[in-house]
Formats: structure tokens, sequence, C-alpha cells
């Protein structure tokens, strides 16, 4: 329900609008970079867009798609804090990117560290549940 709901009034409280009310085109944009692989131009259009406010007329994120980097893709994700932490906005990005296998193994943490990660992640999916 956070990602239809729109701030409403001076109190900003939050209306969650009907799915119908949504309309997604307002939220994706794609930009083709000039040099498709250019990193220094993925991270001033990141700046770009990043800078810019999201409108409270609409919920408040934005997904930029960038075609063709890099001979792939990349997605840029702009979404406000009230939405989600860096916890669940890392579930929101990971539920829609490559597996993980896809990418280079990094050194496994400790079991300890595994652990408190997995309670962060448990903890902030509980509280942030309707």
């Amino acid at each position: 329900p956070r990602f239809r709901s729109v701030v409403q009034g001076n109190d900003e409280s939050w209306l969650e609008l009907p799915i119908d009310q949504i309309k997604v085109q307002d939220h994706i944009k794609v930009h083709e970079l000039r040099d498709p692989d250019s990193e220094t131009e993925l991270h001033s259009l990141m700046g770009l867009y990043m800078g810019l406010p999201l409108s409270k007329t609409r919920p408040l994120w934005q997904v930029v798609l960038v075609p063709r980097f890099k001979g792939g893709s990349a997605m840029m994700f702009h979404l406000h804090h009230c939405l989600v932490d860096g916890a669940a906005g890392a579930i929101v990005v990971d539920s829609l990117s490559d597996k993980p296998m896809q990418w280079p193994q990094q050194p496994q943490p400790p079991l300890w560290r595994r652990l408190l990660q997995q309670l962060v992640l448990w903890v902030t999916l509980v509280i942030s549940s309707p």
C-alpha cells in the first residue's frame, strides 16, 4: 500500500489510492546514454534525477531505466525515505534485480554478522507490514 499512497493536507497524512488511479507510466522513465559504456555519464544522470524533488501529487517513487548500459541495463530507484529505509530499499531493489549468483562472489561475512543482517531484515519487514 505504501507505493500507492500520496501525501495529503497540511498535516501530511497519507491517503492510499485505489490501484486504478496509479499511472505507472508517470513513475517510470527511460533515459538512453549518449555513450552506453560511460559510468561517468550514468553517475551524472543519477545526480540529476536524485536531485529533483518527487511530486507530492502522486506516490513518492520513480524508476529510471537506462537501456543498453554496458551490454545490459541499469535501473535507478528514486524512493522517498518515508517509503523505505536502507534495508527495505535493498529488499525492493533485490526483488527487481539480477540474481546475486550472477555477480562476483564476495567473501562470506562471519556467522554473527549474517544473523544480525537477517534479524534487521526480519524486524524491518515486521514493522513495515500493514
